[in-house]
């Protein structure tokens, strides 16, 4: 905050230099003017004189005309970048959350992994207890597999490098499938499926894998325990249509227009307590327009959240 603020006096500061600048140096062109035309006079003959008597106020009028001009084109050019050095600002700002975040993301998995391979290593445990403590582990290490897939998705996608691998499958099959592999980080919550059969369509397994576990993960984050995630897949007008429901803490219509941005979260207390990096929706986002499908949010009354993918 101490950088932006002294960022944005010294261009204030430069922006008013430069004004009292131009002011300035008219006001002598001005002056200067009037003198040379004074002693012009002065030395002319009447009848000359007569002639030019309106050379004086045009000057000074063209003198006007180019300054006004001047003076737009600088104001334009101060207030782009104002704008530009704004946008870098809150850029960097939500770069700097997103390390601070991204380094709490990634070492709580290395925690966990390493508490449970030294719990392993210390004691005797029966099988059960080792086959308990091992897929723990499992799990801890494919979370950080997401947060890595991640960041290096979005990578991909701002340098236009990520291409989708399509091909012909059951969408249904897969994202039942899906819904199996993560059902055990759903245990807290209530869970309400409905999944046509059947639905085929060409998709790129990674992307809509992408797709389907950010939202999941998202309404499993910010709604509490024991509250309903309700997950359908359905065909609406001839094309696939999958929601994901909670009753969590839902999106106003402010922020509505900025959770799809890059490291954007959501300023809300449950939201800083819930720790995440900010990519989630944007590479949602991404991935369905590659797909040439799109996405849909709608309030979930009397709380939370349905966030509709057509594809």
């Amino acid at each position: 905050m101490k950088n932006t603020r002294g960022v944005s006096f010294w261009l204030y500061a430069l922006g008013i230099y430069i004004l009292f600048q131009f002011f300035w140096w008219a006001w002598l062109l001005i002056d200067q003017t009037a003198e040379i035309s004074h002693i012009q006079v002065l030395s002319a003959e009447t009848h000359a004189f007569t002639e030019n008597n309106n050379w004086l106020p045009r000057r000074v009028l063209m003198i006007i005309g180019e300054g006004f001009v001047f003076l737009v084109i600088l104001v334009l050019g101060f207030l782009k970048v104002k704008s530009a050095l704004r946008k870098e600002l809150n850029l960097a700002h939500k770069q700097r959350n997103f390390l601070l975040s991204v380094t709490h993301e990634l070492n709580t998995p290395i925690a966990s992994v390493k508490l449970f391979l030294q719990t392993l290593l210390k004691r005797e445990f029966p099988v059960e207890s080792r086959l308990d403590l091992t897929t723990k582990a499992l799990g801890e290490i494919e979370r950080l597999r997401e947060l890595v897939q991640n960041i290096l998705t979005t990578a991909q996608i701002e340098e236009g490098q990520f291409q989708l691998l399509k091909k012909k499958g059951n969408l249904s099959a897969f994202i039942s499938s899906e819904l199996e592999s993560v059902k055990p980080l759903l245990k807290t919550h209530q869970l309400e499926i409905e999944i046509d059969d059947e639905i085929e369509m060409s998709f790129d397994e990674n992307a809509i894998r992408s797709v389907f576990l950010n939202l999941l993960e998202n309404a499993a984050k910010y709604s509490s325990a024991g509250s309903l995630i309700t997950i359908q897949l359905h065909t609406s007008s001839g094309h696939p249509c999958l929601s994901i429901t909670d009753e969590g803490i839902g999106i106003n219509e402010v922020e509505l227009a900025l959770v799809y941005e890059k490291f954007y979260r959501v300023e809300n207390e449950i939201v800083r307590k819930n720790k995440g990096t900010g990519l989630g929706l944007f590479i949602v986002k991404n991935m369905l327009e590659l797909h040439g499908g799109r996405i849909e949010y709608v309030k979930n009354e009397p709380k939370g959240s349905t966030f509709k993918v057509y594809l």
